[in-house]
């Protein structure tokens, strides 16, 4: 077996054909009930990462086979400066030999060279060796989300249509306005700051700054949308009186995948919650998917454990739990001690 950068830049088709492979069978583990993702859609979200991220992989090969993968995410902006995130990945019949080590001596040096001093990874319940690798490295759980799916043939439309009534009356002034793709270049810091209402989500034990948003990072959202094929629609809350921006929602297609939504963000500015706000968009989100994507059949969404509030409101939506997924932090000298570096 040998481990070896995978570079997507300069692949060849039969190394991207064995990490179709790999990644089909991870994504049996993962997602049991999907469809085997296209291996369009690993090509293109390995080439086109932010520009704000440093990202490199690795994949142990058995001959023409890749068996397991890693990689590490580092943030380039100026927030978060101490953190680097990392993704380990072996097929089960090759786990307890080693090779999660091996990969993790790989992804550790990057983040030590760029100075990262904590490690961030994820594991999800349905993969329990994954949990059983980060405990035996002494790693701690800081965040536990739920992953919740939404089937759309159970949705209660007549409960949509009851959640915006009760909503344009408890929020009268507000009108709810629709965006298919690209923000609206005049309304970008006003979007940057609903954004931002999102680090008030619960973060548990994490070790993270406030993230904050720019203009110049949703074009580069959006561009990275477009370059890998993705339709973003987007329902934004205003203040008719005053203009404001108080929140938003939206949700994520994918044309290859096209009977699977990802709902994506919701949040409302402070000073404008209890207006049920956040009932009112998502119900019209919800409404307008099923009017204008008749060919999903399920949307999925992750909230922290923690998050009440939205919590029960995909609860009462309908959206039933799928898989818990838990975030872990180790120092990064910690991982260098126990791979050896």
């Amino acid at each position: 077996m040998d481990i070896q950068r995978f570079d997507p830049h300069t692949a060849t088709d039969a190394e991207w054909d064995a990490l179709h492979r790999l990644t089909v069978a991870m994504e049996r583990e993962y997602h049991p009930d999907d469809e085997p993702p296209p291996r369009a859609d690993i090509e293109l979200a390995w080439r086109n990462q932010p520009a704000s991220l440093a990202v490199h992989h690795w994949a142990i090969w058995n001959g023409r086979d890749i068996i397991g993968r890693g990689g590490i995410w580092i943030w380039t902006e100026e927030t978060n400066q101490h953190l680097a995130y990392f993704h380990l990945y072996v097929l089960p019949a090759y786990r307890r030999q080693g090779l999660g080590r091996a990969l993790l001596a790989r992804v550790v040096e990057p983040a030590r060279q760029a100075n990262r001093v904590l490690l961030q990874s994820g594991t999800t319940n349905r993969v329990p060796d994954g949990e059983g690798f980060l405990a035996h490295l002494a790693a701690q759980p800081a965040l536990q989300s739920r992953e919740s799916q939404l089937l759309l043939a159970e949705v209660d439309r007549d409960q949509l249509t009851e959640w915006q009534r009760q909503a344009q009356a408890k929020a009268a002034g507000f009108t709810l306005e629709r965006v298919h793709g690209a923000y609206p270049e005049r309304d970008l810091p006003a979007i940057c700051r609903v954004f931002d209402a999102l680090n008030d989500a619960p973060r548990g034990d994490l070790d993270m700054e406030d993230w904050r948003h720019t203009p110049e990072k949703l074009h580069e959202w959006h561009d990275n949308n477009v370059k890998r094929g993705f339709d973003r629609w987007t329902i934004f809350a205003r203040e008719v009186a005053t203009g404001t921006l108080a929140g938003w929602t939206e949700v994520l297609y994918n044309p290859r995948r096209p009977t699977l939504l990802i709902q994506l963000g919701t949040g409302v500015l402070p000073e404008y919650r209890g207006l049920n706000l956040g009932r009112w968009m998502k119900a019209a989100m919800l409404e307008q998917v099923l009017r204008d994507l008749p060919q999903v059949t399920h949307i999925r969404t992750g909230n922290a454990v923690a998050n009440a509030p939205m919590l029960d409101i995909n609860i009462a939506l309908g959206f039933k739990p799928y898989q818990i997924e838990t975030i872990w932090q180790i120092p990064t000298d910690r991982v260098a001690e126990y791979v050896g570096a």
